[in-house]
């Protein structure tokens, strides 16, 4: 599962909801600042972070990290939060590329989404998280005063997350995120 959106704080929150409702599996790999990586601490996962932007200057350390994860851990699934500066495409492209990323597939992307902040934010910040949207599976409405109860029964509407790894011919281990 890969989650997009500007502000750091409210995918933590959507990320500790996600992986609360059942912890069985996952890895968190934090591409955005360590908000997430410090909000999931309590829930004793394995947990990555790398720095720069997955879809340009940061690709080598995401792919790095990914690295990690996948042998130190072997999760079933993994969940990645994506830097705010996150170009859909361009993201796409570098989940895509190298021997690792080939280990896993993106079955599910989400855009967290606050109306409040969309409107404040400058014509550039809100083109791209108007993109991130179009590009995401589902957006999760999340603000300031979000309660956890509201993100849960959001996250409980989508389509189930996959459990199970499945072999690929080029890994034998496949994980889902």
């Amino acid at each position: 599962m890969v989650i997009t959106g500007l502000d750091a704080a409210a995918k933590a929150r959507v990320a500790v909801a996600v992986m609360r409702r059942d912890s069985t599996g996952w890895a968190l790999l934090d591409n955005d600042g360590g908000a997430a990586a410090t909000a999931v601490s309590g829930l004793a996962l394995p947990v990555e972070q790398s720095s720069g932007c997955a879809c340009c200057t940061g690709q080598v350390m995401l792919h790095a990290a990914l690295v990690r994860l996948l042998r130190s851990h072997r999760p079933q699934r993994l969940l990645l939060l994506a830097a705010a500066a996150a170009e859909p495409e361009a993201l796409r492209r570098a989940l895509a590329q190298g021997s690792a990323m080939r280990a896993w597939r993106v079955v599910q992307q989400l855009c967290v989404f606050d109306e409040r902040l969309f409107a404040a934010t400058g014509p550039e910040p809100r083109a791209l998280w108007q993109a991130q949207c179009d590009a995401a599976d589902a957006i999760i409405h999340c603000g300031n005063d979000t309660t956890l109860t509201e993100i849960d029964a959001q996250i409980a509407a989508l389509a189930p997350i996959p459990t199970s790894a499945s072999s690929s011919k080029a890994s034998s281990r496949r994980i889902v995120s």
